[in-house]
C-alpha cells in the first residue's frame, strides 16, 4: 500500500458503526448531481473523494449493506446497518478497484484535496456559484467516447502500471474510464 500521508485519514458514517483509515492521500473530489447520488446520500448532491480500494481499510465492513441502483456504472453503494447513511460506493474490479466516500465521513481535520468539478450539473437541484468546471455527463474524454491515445496511456500508466497494449483495453469504458480520468488527470 503506498502511505504518503503523515498518519492515516479517519471516518465514519454518521453513528461510527462503519469506519475507516485511508492510508494515502485523496488524488480527486468531485460533486456528483446524478439522480441516484442524491437519492443515495439524500442531499442535492454527493461530494465524495476517490481513492483506490487498495489504500482504504474498512472495519467493520460487514455492518455495510451494499446495493447496485443501477448499471452502468456498476457502482457498488453501501450505507451503515445501523443508521442508514452512506459510508462508501465502489467501482471497478481487482487492481481497477476504487472506492469513493463522502468528504462528510472524514475527520474535521482530515486533508482532503478541493473539489475540482461537478458532474451530472443538468440534474442539479442546487446551483454551484463557483467557477468549477460543470460536466452535463462526465467530463469529454470519459466514457464510452474515443479517447486521446496519448492521454489515454499516460493515465492507464499512471493509475494501473500497465501499457494499453497488455490487452485491458475495456478499461476505456465506465467506470474504469471515469476512475483514470480522476487519477491520470487530475492527481
Amino acid at each position: 500500500m503506498t502511505t504518503d500521508t503523515l498518519s492515516p485519514l479517519r471516518g465514519s458514517c454518521e453513528c461510527s458503526a462503519c469506519s475507516f483509515e485511508v492510508l494515502t492521500s485523496p488524488k480527486a473530489r468531485f460533486r456528483c448531481h446524478c439522480l441516484i447520488c442524491q437519492a443515495f446520500n439524500g442531499k442535492p448532491f454527493a461530494d465524495v473523494v476517490a481513492v483506490r480500494a487498495k489504500d482504504i481499510v474498512l472495519k467493520n465492513a460487514g455492518n455495510i449493506s451494499f446495493k447496485k441502483y443501477r448499471p452502468p456504472p456498476n457502482f457498488n453503494r453501501g450505507v451503515c446497518r445501523t443508521c442508514g447513511k452512506p459510508v462508501v460506493e465502489v467501482a471497478g474490479v481487482g487492481a481497477f478497484k476504487v472506492m469513493f466516500i463522502p468528504a462528510s465521513n472524514f475527520e474535521p481535520e482530515a486533508h482532503l484535496p478541493p473539489v475540482r468539478m461537478d458532474i451530472f450539473y443538468h440534474r442539479r437541484v442546487l446551483d454551484m456559484p463557483d467557477s468549477l468546471p460543470k460536466y452535463t455527463l462526465f467530463p469529454e474524454r470519459v466514457g464510452g467516447r474515443e479517447t486521446d491515445h496519448e492521454w489515454f496511456v499516460k493515465w492507464r500508466v499512471d493509475l494501473f502500471g500497465c501499457h494499453p497494449r497488455d490487452g485491458l483495453g475495456a478499461v476505456r469504458h465506465l467506470p474504469c474510464g471515469i476512475i483514470g480520468w480522476f487519477f491520470g488527470k487530475i492527481g
